[in-house]
């Protein structure tokens, strides 16, 4: 299995500091917290409302095809077969001209999945917010080798950075409706985080070294000042969202107690909106 890693080679990480739509519009886009900049293996891509944005690597700098073409103006949300030649030929061709269309498509397409609902956290807390103590410093981790990297059961939700302890805490994300959270006997969602506790575990000295790497290419990247990590804690948090009042005083009472017999330590919360990350990294500490 390929170590895991997080890390630019330096003439890939200078093309893009060259690249004129991060210069223009992606950088600004992080720094206002409206987009998230993650690391990967020579590549750094950028989320936003839940959707991958763009991703930059050594081809260049690349979207969607899906977030790349677009209805001409006024036309209906719904097209016949006969209409869509006609409708839907529009494809952007300049990035940088049509970045707000290329945003807006963005989020249409991730409106209302777990990774937009994670995407109000990093908003709020990304790591370019260096006056919070806890900062996300990476969304979508995946464990595993490169090939499997693809696989969304394979990815954890969040990575949660304590700037004060220097730690890092890995948290995946469920909505309330996912049905890995319940089950009469062993929900799927617990196999899943003691999976990724394992993981964690066996990769410990891998994972610090990765995020001390991505760290440093942040800080260089935004002008940023973060320390590096010193500690990976143990096992994966879990973080639930997306219920009402009754839904909480019903099965979600009885989700928690199977997430208690479990040992699995978690956070709830209706309204991912009203998300506060001090309660967050405390209840999955």
């Amino acid at each position: 299995m390929r170590k895991f890693t997080r890390n630019i080679k330096p003439e890939l990480l200078k093309q893009l500091k060259d690249n004129k739509i991060f210069n223009d519009k992606l950088s600004p886009d992080v720094k206002s917290g409206n987009v998230f900049a993650a690391l990967r293996n020579n590549e750094v891509d950028f989320y936003y409302k839940g959707g991958k944005l763009f991703s930059f690597n050594n081809k260049g700098l690349s979207t969607h095809v899906k977030y790349a073409t677009t209805p001409e103006d006024n036309a209906s949300n719904y097209v016949t077969e006969n209409e869509f030649s006609q409708k839907c030929r529009n494809s952007i061709k300049d990035f940088n001209e049509d970045y707000d269309k290329i945003k807006n498509n963005c989020k249409l397409y991730s409106k209302g999945t777990e990774a937009a609902c994670v995407s109000y956290l990093y908003k709020k807390y990304s790591f370019i917010n260096i006056s919070e103590d806890i900062i996300i410093l990476d969304i979508e981790v995946s464990l595993k080798s490169e090939e499997d990297s693809d696989k969304n059961q394979d990815r954890i939700d969040i990575l949660l950075y304590s700037n004060r302890e220097r730690a890092l805490k890995f948290i995946e994300a469920k909505l309330y409706t996912n049905k890995e959270i319940r089950s009469t006997t062993k929900p799927a969602v617990i196999k899943q985080v003691e999976g990724y506790g394992s993981q964690i575990k066996n990769k410990k000295n891998e994972i610090l070294d990765a995020y001390k790497n991505y760290i440093n290419v942040m800080n260089g990247l935004f002008s940023l000042n973060i320390k590096e990590p010193t500690d990976v804690l143990p096992g994966a948090g879990l973080y639930i969202f997306g219920f009402d009042d009754d839904q909480k005083k019903g099965n979600l009472c009885q989700i928690e107690e199977k997430l208690k017999e479990n040992n699995i330590k978690y956070y709830s919360l209706g309204n991912p909106e009203n998300i506060k990350i001090q309660a967050l990294w405390k209840a999955t500490h």
